[in-house]
């Protein structure tokens, strides 16, 4: 399996085993509202991602999407 994270909120991904097939993946996170005072520092973030199948033997394909966000709050 390899993996490149590119900047802070990406990550490419794939995978490979005789037999099995090849897996690709691709995940991307993006900060979309922040804000600072003084009980602390607060951040929302929105991404996706998206996960391939493509079969050995069998033909397989199957593919996974999301999408997600996240609240952080730092004290």
């Amino acid at each position: 399996n390899i993996t490149f994270c590119l900047g802070s909120g990406a990550q490419v991904s794939y995978g490979h085993a005789n037999g099995y097939g090849h897996d690709f993946g691709v995940d991307a996170m993006v900060p979309v509202w922040s804000s600072k005072n003084r009980l602390g520092e607060s951040t929302i973030n929105v991404g996706g991602g998206l996960d391939r199948h493509v079969g050995g033997w069998s033909g397989n394909h199957n593919t996974d999407k999301r999408v997600g966000i996240n609240f952080n709050h730092r004290f």
